[in-house]
């Protein structure tokens, strides 16, 4: 595991962007701190799953097809105004090339410049319904969190999230789940979410 997170966060985000708890104003939801302080950082994630980041590089490479898809939650938050959710997949997460992933806090108006963050995990889990969310489900457990940083792959423009980045080719053959967490008033529990997005890093 610390190999591939370090595929991850030092050779395409930068360590500094991967980090145990996003900085929050004082008042945060408790909810919101919960999610983010209960991911591990990204160096000291334990596990095995180095052999699944290994180069797939020259002409006996396997071919290993490239694809990002939304995952559909089991159900929806209900709240008036819209939810965040993902704006665009631009491209696919072939290594060596840009792909980028879009979100929106709000599809309509978006939110100001509130606090958000990337869950991000190599294994798929279970969806989980959070609690006093009005119907909110987490589909990522996350391994680390990554948080908008000046100069890091995810950016925040008001109500506009971006992760722009470029796969190494011993990211190759290995899946990613991600999901936007977005703190939120307008429900008890403090956060909204996106749909994950799941991805498989290909060489075509």
């Amino acid at each position: 595991m610390i190999k591939l997170l370090t595929v991850f966060c030092a050779a395409v985000l930068s360590a500094a962007a991967c980090v145990h708890s996003p900085p929050t104003p004082p008042d945060a939801p408790d909810l919101f701190r919960d999610i983010v302080a209960g991911a591990a950082p990204w160096d000291a994630s334990g596990g095995d799953l180095a052999a699944a980041a290994v180069t797939m590089e020259g002409d006996a490479a396997p071919v290993v097809w490239a694809k990002a898809v939304v995952e559909r939650a089991p159900g929806l938050a209900k709240v008036r105004g819209g939810l965040p959710l993902v704006a665009r997949i631009k491209g696919l997460p072939v290594a060596g090339r840009p792909w980028t992933v879009a979100w929106t806090t709000r599809p309509s108006a978006p939110l100001p410049r509130v606090p958000v963050a990337l869950l991000v995990s190599s294994r798929r889990v279970a969806p989980a319904l959070l609690p006093n969310t009005n119907g909110a489900w987490l589909q990522v457990l996350p391994s680390f969190v990554v948080t908008p940083q000046s100069g890091g792959a995810l950016t925040q423009d008001g109500g506009t999230i971006r992760l722009d980045m470029t796969w190494p080719a011993g990211a190759v053959g290995t899946e990613w789940f991600m999901q936007l967490l977005v703190q939120d008033r307008r429900v008890p529990g403090g956060v909204t979410v996106t749909p994950a997005v799941a991805i498989t890093v290909g060489n075509r």
